[in-house]
């Protein structure tokens, strides 16, 4: 490629900001879907070692609840955090899209502006 046109690379500040935020979300995915995968091959061979032993499958004895109770605990604040990051991630983006077309004058949709004026901008 020569450089003078490139399509994966943002041609504006507003184009630039939502590259970002498309970047941000694909290396979350990607990091959740490695995990879950991770988990679930781990939980699958756990249960074939439990199958050689011949320990039945629903049988979790009481020193191990708490620690699963932990697990899940984690998965779920991770999983809460990540989601604000993201959320916060998609505000900033936001932001940085409408400063431009505030700064210049340039009108945008307004939601909850009257039908006239959204028509007149």
């Amino acid at each position: 490629m020569n450089g003078l046109h490139d399509v994966r690379l943002p041609a504006g500040p507003q184009a630039a900001a939502l590259a970002e935020l498309w970047t941000i979300m694909l290396w979350v995915c990607v990091l959740v879907f490695v995990l879950a995968m991770a988990a679930l091959a781990i939980s699958i061979r756990r249960a074939a070692s439990n199958r050689h032993e011949g320990k039945a499958p629903a049988a979790i004895d009481a020193s191990r609840v708490s620690t699963l109770q932990r697990w899940i605990g984690g998965g779920v604040a991770a999983s809460s955090l990540l989601l604000f990051g993201l959320l916060f991630a998609s505000f900033r983006a936001d932001r940085l899209t409408r400063e431009p077309a505030a700064r210049y004058g340039v009108p945008t949709a307004c939601a909850s502006c009257p039908r006239s004026e959204r028509s007149r901008s």
